[in-house]
This record gives structure tokens, sequence and C-alpha cells, in this order.
């Protein structure tokens, strides 16, 4: 298992999940782990990005810290 929160891994998974599941978008599409911590505000980016893409229609995470909590809120609202 590799750990990415990198832009390009998640946005390859969500295409291949929504390819796999046959439908135009993922209802739940969440952070699992924070890891690497260096690279969660740019997966944060890229889950906003597919929100407003209409790829997921929520984004969640698990296992963050208060402080990335809260930055999961500043970029998601």
């Amino acid at each position: 298992i590799v750990h990415s929160l990198r832009r390009e891994s998640i946005i390859r998974e969500c295409e291949a999940s929504l390819k796999r599941l046959r439908v135009d978008a993922i209802d739940l599409y969440q952070i699992h782990w924070n890891k690497p911590a260096e690279e969660i505000e740019e997966a944060l980016e890229t889950l906003s990005d597919l929100l407003f893409a209409g790829k997921i229609r929520y984004a969640g995470v698990s296992n963050f810290t208060r402080d990335e909590l809260a930055l999961a809120t500043d970029i998601l609202g």
C-alpha cells in the first residue's frame, strides 16, 4: 500500500472508481489517512475541485488532527 495524497493520484483513483461503479458521481469520497501530512492541503484542494466538477457529491475525512480538520473546513466549507 502506498499512501499518496497527490492530485494526480486522487484524480486517477476517483476516475477508476467512477468507471468501476458505472456512475457519474460518487456520493462520498473520503480521505481515511492523513499521510503523508505534507500532501494534505493538495488533497483537500483536489477534493474541492472534484466537488465543483460534480465527480463527487460530498467530501469527508477521518483520522485528521484538529488543525488538519480546521484546514479541511477552510478548503471544503
